[in-house]
């Protein structure tokens, strides 16, 4: 099953990027090194959208690497 990784930008919080990858919610910093905290799930009731900032179509490199190693643990 390949996951489904969904990306968005916020430049005015702390936890910069929220990360969906399936249903799961990550926060994490400008370069995800620092903040990369689980968050929630939808079944928590968590929900995509506008509030969470930009839908990146383009994921930064750092943030890359660090879905990536989410993806691993």
């Amino acid at each position: 099953m390949k996951n489904k990784v969904v990306v968005y930008d916020n430049p005015k919080t702390y936890d910069r990027y929220t990360v969906i990858i399936n249903d799961d919610f990550f926060g994490m910093s400008k370069y995800g090194s620092g903040f990369n905290m689980f968050l929630g799930s939808k079944a928590d009731g968590y929900k995509a959208g506008k509030h969470l900032g930009k839908k990146l179509k383009h994921i930064p490199n750092s943030i890359k690497q660090a879905v990536k190693n989410r993806m691993e643990a």
